[in-house]
């Protein structure tokens, strides 16, 4: 009777486990492994998986926005699997939507509404794209409305990071009237589309502060002539730079300045308020045609990809003059606002099918701050 009960309860803890298992790999949880250790200061906390090759978006302290994918065999054919939520503690899923025609996820500075762009078909020209609309996913009650119309050129993360400010670019001024209606709690900062103008709107950045905001201003008759322009949270102007006396390969907007590297992969920062650059101990190598990227924290560290024989991630803490390296693959390194975890994407070979990989998200959480 004691074998057979023994039996008994070892049968039911292995059905307990393949109940739990297919629940991870239903969700995409936790079934690759990935290489993480070398970095001692940090833990792996989360892998999950098939996701695109874009960067993953914080979104509050413990949640992130990542847009899902499969893929399939040795063709690798990429199949939309939609806008998904991830609180990583808890692990659940949300699945914000899977309408195809999705772009430029973002959410607001708690973390309770995921906003995205839906593009719209043009009815008389069935393959022709039309400014679509923008739509507010509420994590809580799980609702979704659509707030109002932009251009997804412009519209890559509008909402402050720290407080109920949102700023509308380069949209048709008769939008105006709309967004204030659909956000009557939000402050609009608006910088309309003035037809006729030999000058327009690239990408809006939030100092993740939320101090100022930075819009990058196109002179469409000299190029030369292009510029970032910074505006406090008021909507008034700070300083307008030209972007040919920075020439940022890649720039990353911080609460203390703008930190960017230049070609010859000099790390340096610019400070919106009184316009200096200072010239930071970090350089790279950074190849032509190599796709860098790379993100700064709170607390001063820099990650980067590296491309030395592969794509490697690093991380170089500029007050110690300390780098690490914290993975063998890693690209679209994304700090969360606190510096307590960091987030990003590599490959990894599917351990079912060893001619299958995946794109996986790998987040990180800090045990220390890095010490000599």
């Amino acid at each position: 009777m004691k074998i057979k009960c023994e039996a008994t309860k070892t049968l039911a803890s292995a059905l307990a486990f393949l109940l739990v298992l297919v629940t991870l790999v239903e969700y995409g949880f936790a079934d690759i492994k990935v290489e993480t250790d070398k970095y001692k200061g940090w833990q792996e906390v989360l892998v999950f998986k098939p996701v695109s090759g874009t960067h993953p978006i914080w979104c509050g302290p413990k949640g992130i926005i990542i847009t899902e994918w499969e893929m399939k065999g040795n063709e690798a054919k990429e199949y939309y699997g939609g806008i998904v939520h991830i609180n990583i503690e808890s692990k659940k899923k949300t699945l914000i939507t899977r309408e195809i025609l999705t772009k430029n996820p973002f959410c607001n500075y708690d973390g309770s509404f995921v906003f995205y762009f839906q593009w719209q078909e043009d009815p008389k020209q069935h393959e022709r794209m039309i400014s679509g609309g923008i739509w507010m996913h509420d994590l809580k009650t799980g609702k979704k409305r659509k707030i109002g119309f932009a251009n997804p050129d412009y519209f890559k993360n509008p909402a402050s990071p720290t407080e109920k400010i949102f700023a509308i670019v380069g949209v048709d001024k008769k939008y105006l009237k709309l967004w204030r209606e659909n956000l009557p709690d939000w402050e609009i900062l608006f910088f309309p589309k003035d037809k006729g103008e030999d000058k327009g709107y690239g990408e809006n950045r939030w100092a993740n502060s939320g101090d100022y905001l930075m819009l990058h201003i196109i002179d469409y008759r000299i190029r030369d002539k292009d510029s970032l322009a910074f505006y406090n949270k008021k909507g008034q102007l700070i300083r307008n730079v030209l972007l040919s006396e920075v020439q940022p390969v890649r720039l990353n907007v911080m609460g203390d300045g703008v930190y960017f590297f230049r070609k010859d992969g000099r790390l340096r920062k610019l400070d919106p308020w009184s316009g200096a650059i200072e010239d930071l101990p970090l350089q790279v190598v950074i190849s032509k045609g190599f796709n860098f990227q790379f993100d700064a924290s709170i607390n001063r560290e820099v990650a980067y990809t590296r491309n030395d024989h592969k794509i490697g991630l690093w991380i170089d803490s500029i007050p110690m003059n300390k780098a690490q390296e914290i993975s063998e693959e890693g690209t679209f390194p994304v700090f969360s606002k606190s510096g307590e975890y960091i987030a990003f994407i590599k490959e990894a070979i599917d351990p079912n099918d060893p001619h299958s990989f995946s794109r996986v998200l790998v987040v990180m959480k800090r045990n220390s701050k890095m010490t000599r």
